[in-house]
């Protein structure tokens, strides 16, 4: 799709756009951030914090339901069935390199909020993504 916009942007004189990329990963807008950030508060303030939460993403709309939740909580809190869901993903993904070490580091991460955050920013998920963007717009010089 990005290439669409940057052909179009270039057939309307654009020379300049602004992206969203990182956007979902700096505010933590993945639903795999939502069980990192219930072991938080969990961790940080108890049980009943971390239940009121629940129920504050549910009155807020919010695209998880409480059974997904719950199943996310148990897998995201657990390295070792993290690391086999990963070395599993990693097996197909043409992009990713399979690298033991970043599998490991992802496995670690993912019921530690901050540092899962730190991860996607950094090495996993918005990387590839501005190589993408940047590859697009310097087809069309945008």
């Amino acid at each position: 799709m990005q290439w669409f916009v940057m052909r179009t942007a270039r057939e309307q004189g654009i020379p300049v756009l602004l992206d969203g990329q990182g956007g979902d990963e700096t505010l933590l807008g993945y639903r795999r951030y939502f069980a990192a950030f219930m072991l938080q508060r969990w961790r940080a303030q108890g049980l009943g914090a971390m239940l009121r939460e629940m129920g504050a993403c549910r009155r807020n709309g919010a695209q998880v339901r409480t059974a997904r939740l719950l199943l996310n909580l148990l897998v995201q809190g657990s390295p070792t069935v993290v690391r086999w869901k990963l070395r599993l993903r990693a097996r197909w993904a043409r992009e990713m390199p399979p690298l033991p070490e970043i599998v490991e580091q992802e496995a670690r991460t993912m019921s530690d909020l901050d540092a899962l955050q730190r991860l996607d920013l950094a090495r996993t998920s918005l990387p590839p993504l501005l190589r993408f963007e940047d590859r697009n717009s310097m087809r069309f010089a945008v």
